[in-house]
């Protein structure tokens, strides 16, 4: 339940008496409380609570900057929950009184998953953003730049150690299950690797805090136990295709975790992270991303694995428009935004975008010539002069199919190099075909090479 404070006398321990000359006008953490007051309110959050039923609830303008500053300092939700607890520069921010006990870390997921399900994230995202045009640091129409990523799985990062004990174990695990002849001979051979892994101490994560020798030790172990394994199935013959994977993904880790260390002996953790690392043994396909943590965006929205990149542009343009007012006059993409009807919506809503042409969303012999599309007349001519008007539509590929008579193609000697279809050739236009020609033809020039380069940054490749 969502309960309006009241306005009362402020206490001695409050911030705003003591703390005041620590944080003066200029100072980072009083203008961050100033902007962040602005446009954070608890009334902005009722929606989210029941009006007359429940406990009344910590104050949600309280909890949503401590989000902010969550994610401002990189902070767990423990470390989190310390930080407003002990930390001065938190207690300003967030009006705590120097006696205030914060809050319990599990209330941090459950507002998350608040904001989530009211969409409520959003609408503080556009207030952010609406204070950002005011200030000047996002201009109406200035050009945008637009690319998705894959968000990470429901797994942690894990540190090297962990990484490659879990690699050492599904290897067993998978040739337990399919290859049981060698992994009788593998039990046989290292018997004390496979009882460890598999049933003993690293069956599981290690909780243990250690000190960093003690963690380069534990590193050292677990990656000779790898090696070991690896050495041994390198010997056998006819690995079955599920333990050979788990095979390749072990070396995997191995090469883009560790390296030999020279001055103490033994490994220690790679310097540098590799840019498409296995971030878990259990499923090597996930994948954590950020496209940057100091850039500004104007929008976001997250989709199913299984939604192609390129579908929910015009309608973020369009929610940003009318959220904001920001509207670009140019929206810089790669090619899978490319496609006729993100070009043709975007038009309509007065942004050009930038994009590679789409490779098969124009006939190859209609982008370079050969044949000529007349959109006003509804015909296509081929290099011989030939006109055909006859056409049908084809629903699935958003196309109609230009069909030349056979007769009039047979008594020409180029239908060798034409078609080898007996019925006469065939021209696919597509309904967007306007748009792609267009968009090929500006491709050619030197306006739109100088202009896609401003769309590196977002990729972290450029400046």
């Amino acid at each position: 339940m969502y309960r309006p404070s009241k306005e009362e006398q402020l206490s001695f321990y409050h911030p705003d008496l003591i703390l005041s000359r620590m944080f003066g006008e200029d100072n980072f953490y009083h203008l961050f409380r100033e902007k962040c007051d602005l446009f954070i309110k608890d009334v902005d959050f009722t929606p989210l609570y029941c009006p007359d039923n429940g406990r009344p609830a910590a104050s949600p303008a309280i909890l949503f900057k401590a989000l902010i500053l969550q994610r401002l300092f990189d902070l767990s939700d423990r470390k989190l929950e310390e930080a407003c607890r002990y930390n001065l520069r938190f207690k300003y921010i967030l009006g705590l009184e120097l006696d205030d006990m914060g809050f319990d870390h599990s209330i941090f997921g459950r507002f998350r998953d608040r904001l989530l399900q009211s969409e409520k994230h959003k609408e503080a995202f556009f207030k952010l953003l609406e204070l950002l045009v005011d200030e000047g640091l996002v201009k109406e129409k200035e050009k945008q730049r637009v690319d998705s990523t894959h968000i990470i799985a429901n797994v942690a990062v894990p540190a090297a150690t962990e990484l490659i004990r879990q690699g050492v174990r599904q290897c067993l695990i998978e040739m337990k299950r399919k290859d049981h002849a060698v992994f009788l001979q593998t039990r046989q051979t290292l018997t004390e690797l496979v009882h460890k892994y598999l049933s003993g101490k690293m069956a599981k994560k290690q909780m243990e805090q250690v000190d960093e020798t003690k963690r380069r030790q534990r590193l050292t172990a677990v990656v000779r136990d790898a090696r070991e394994l690896l050495a041994f199935l390198g010997k056998q013959d006819n690995l079955h295709p599920a333990v050979e994977y788990r095979r390749t993904i072990l070396q995997r880790l191995l090469y883009e975790n560790v390296m030999p260390d020279d001055e103490n002996g033994g490994y220690r953790e790679q310097e540098e992270s590799h840019p498409d690392r296995i971030i878990s043994a259990v499923d090597p396909e996930a994948r954590h991303g950020a496209k940057s943590a100091t850039k500004k965006f104007t929008n976001l929205k997250v989709t199913p694995g299984n939604v192609n990149d390129a579908e929910p542009l015009v309608d973020m343009v369009k929610e940003t428009k009318e959220e904001t007012g920001l509207s670009p006059e140019k929206m810089l993409a790669d090619g899978v935004y490319g496609t006729g009807e993100n070009r043709r919506a975007l038009r309509e809503e007065n942004c050009q975008l930038v994009a590679p042409p789409h490779p098969k969303a124009t006939a190859k012999d209609l982008a370079n010539g050969k044949f000529i599309h007349n959109p006003q007349e509804e015909t296509v001519a081929c290099p011989v002069g030939i006109t055909t008007a006859h056409k049908t539509y084809n629903a699935e590929s958003e196309s109609w199919i230009y069909s030349f008579p056979k007769e009039a193609c047979n008594n020409y000697s180029l239908k060798q190099d034409c078609t080898k279809n007996k019925n006469g050739r065939t021209i696919s236009v597509n309904k967007y075909y306007q748009e792609q020609m267009e968009a090929l033809e500006y491709s050619r020039s030197e306006e739109y090479k100088a202009e896609i380069r401003q769309r590196c940054p977002i990729e972290g490749k450029g400046k």
